[in-house]
């Protein structure tokens, strides 16, 4: 589960300028308090007239990025990471997600994701067991838009959910999680890593994981999904 952040101006505002070159710099300055003070209805294109058409190559990204940080919620996104062993799961028992996403840019990380049926546009901040994160929905059209900027940098995988129950020792108490259960596809065939959210940093070290978890890689940013970007399975 997110716990929703009320103060992510400076983590919004700072990826912004890392995303574009250092010629838009000085007018994304100047422009910092009507962008994080307006609405919604603002028009982007205030933006691109006052900048004189000099990020007009850049105008797809900013339109969603600006759109994103007006509309979307900021939170924080606590996970922890782990391969398993699924000989003994019967992994038709349980929901499923077809997940295609692709990697527009890797640092920071901006990422397209396609749910089933539902459409994602989604930045994540810096981070390991925690970091920001901002979700904002997509059209399909959108979508479809997006995705041909990442350059193939696409990654598919099957997600199962899975309701797991443990017991905390630290707070007397049975707790209650979904696993989300990846098996990857494509060049990470063979690939399959258990990721399960939490509240707090406090309840991920209480986490108890189940016995078909063999190895915790939340630390190991290798097994970030924007650096298995291009990977096969074998290069892991």
């Amino acid at each position: 589960m997110n716990v929703t952040i009320k103060t992510a101006t400076n983590f919004t505002y700072n990826f912004l300028i890392s995303l574009f070159p250092s010629c838009i710099t000085n007018f994304l300055l100047c422009t910092r308090s009507y962008i994080f003070t307006h609405t919604a209805t603002t028009s982007v294109a205030f933006f691109y007239k006052r900048c004189n058409n000099k990020f007009a190559r850049y105008s797809a990204n900013f339109d969603y990025i600006l759109t994103m940080h007006i509309k979307g919620e900021f939170t924080m996104e606590i996970e922890k990471k782990f391969l398993v062993d699924i000989s003994e799961l019967h992994l038709e028992d349980y929901p499923k997600k077809e997940l295609l996403q692709g990697y527009i840019l890797k640092d920071p990380v901006i990422r397209a994701r396609k749910e089933n049926d539902e459409y994602y546009l989604t930045v994540k901040g810096k981070g390991l067991l925690a970091r920001e994160e901002i979700n904002l929905p997509l059209s399909s059209e959108a979508f479809d838009n997006l995705i041909k900027k990442t350059d193939n940098a696409i990654i598919e995988k099957t997600r199962y959910l899975i309701p797991y129950t443990y017991y905390s020792d630290v707070q007397l108490s049975e707790r209650h999680v979904t696993i989300e259960l990846d098996v990857f596809h494509g060049k990470l065939s063979g690939l399959i890593m258990a990721e399960v959210e939490f509240d707090s940093t406090e309840d991920a070290r209480e986490f108890v994981a189940p016995s078909w978890f063999i190895k915790e890689v939340t630390l190991d940013s290798r097994y970030q999904n924007a650096n298995l970007v291009g990977l096969n399975f074998s290069e892991i």
